[in-house]
């Protein structure tokens, strides 16, 4: 026997969590490109009476980013601290990267694999010169599982 009984309305709310830590705004779950877009909608004051919104430049500079990545590399987190300072970052067991969107269209990287403690840094990189090779150069060893040998 059939019953011809409507099913309820799916509705649909993105997963979006704000945790807070040492004034770093940090979406927790939801697209990277969803979580960069969310800052342009910001006000004055979001994090408290002195904190300031990112610059749209650096919103668009984040996303340029993140859709020029190869996609073999893991998705970033976003954040963005007090000051309006725009940022992507990964976190795991083997590695912390993080990438700061600064004026001018640069960005400076820190980067530290847990297992040795090595850590690198770059400075005032040009965005405009960023390409695929550049990509794993720097950020290749987010593919590289630290604390193992390679077989020769």
């Amino acid at each position: 026997m059939y019953f011809d009984t409507a099913a309820p309305e799916a509705t649909y709310e993105p997963p979006l969590s704000a945790i807070e830590t040492s004034n770093t705004y940090v979406v927790a779950t939801g697209d990277v490109l969803s979580q960069l877009s969310s800052f342009a909608k910001l006000e004055p004051g979001w994090d408290g009476a002195d904190s300031v919104v990112p610059a749209s430049q650096d919103i668009e500079a984040a996303l340029d980013f993140v859709l020029s990545m190869p996609p073999v590399l893991p998705l970033p987190k976003a954040m963005l601290s007090a000051s309006g300072e725009l940022g992507l970052y990964w976190d795991d067991n083997d590695i912390y990267i993080d990438i700061a969107f600064e004026p001018e269209g640069k960005i400076s990287i820190y980067s530290k694999i847990r297992s040795t403690g090595k850590e690198k840094f770059y400075d005032s990189i040009d965005t405009t010169s960023i390409n695929s090779n550049w990509y794993f150069d720097t950020l290749g060893d987010l593919l590289i599982p630290h604390g193992y040998a390679l077989a020769a």
